[in-house]
């Protein structure tokens, strides 16, 4: 509601509140309502959707005050994807060597979190991000090696040979998070003394 209409209000309720019991009760509330009527105009009191944002210094001798209710319905905040799409983009077009570089900074940050964060419910996440970075690169850093030092040859079959073990890696990571402890708490296990 603005000023305005809040100070037409406070009169009518000073005046019938404040009125000397030797006037006139109804007198005083009927010389109030043209006043109370003024103020408001023809706008409802309990419609302040349709009462104007701001009323005019001029018009009422008030600042401008801003109505409780917003005309214009809220929209909600829009989520900024730009920096997903560029990472994602430039995931799509690095070759083979800068996925591997990306892979290797992904497990500088990642191994250290999942050490800190096991267990508990925050390293599933991580565990299966391992699970999918830890293959990927093992593949492409022994595919390079093949390449460097295994002779022309036989890089076929050490190939095909890389290939079984890193699907036996990873299929093995997928059960130690589906049906395990998961890859960081299974590794951890190695440094505790059995259970007696």
């Amino acid at each position: 509601v603005s000023t305005q209409s809040t100070w037409g209000l406070f009169s009518l309720i000073k005046s019938l509140t404040f009125a000397s019991p030797k006037k006139n009760t109804m007198s005083m509330r009927l010389t109030s309502l043209p006043a109370l009527k003024t103020s408001l105009g023809s706008r409802n009191i309990f419609c302040a959707s349709r009462a104007p944002k701001t009323t005019s210094f001029k018009s009422t001798g008030y600042p401008l005050a801003r109505t409780f209710h917003f005309q214009a319905p809220r929209q909600a905040p829009k989520v900024d994807s730009e920096c997903f799409k560029s990472c994602v983009t430039k995931i799509c077009k690095s070759s083979e060597i800068e996925l591997f570089h990306h892979t290797g900074v992904a497990l500088a940050g990642l191994v250290p979190a999942a050490l800190l964060l096991s267990p508990s419910i925050l390293n599933i996440p991580i565990d299966f991000t391992l699970g999918v970075v830890v293959p990927y690169h093992m593949y492409s850093g022994c595919k390079h090696v093949i390449q460097d030092y295994v002779p022309k040859g036989q890089q076929d079959a050490a190939q095909w040979a890389l290939i079984a073990l890193v699907a036996l890696v990873a299929i093995g990571f997928l059960k130690l998070n589906m049906c395990g402890a998961g890859i960081t708490e299974t590794i951890k296990s190695l440094w505790r003394s059995p259970p007696q």
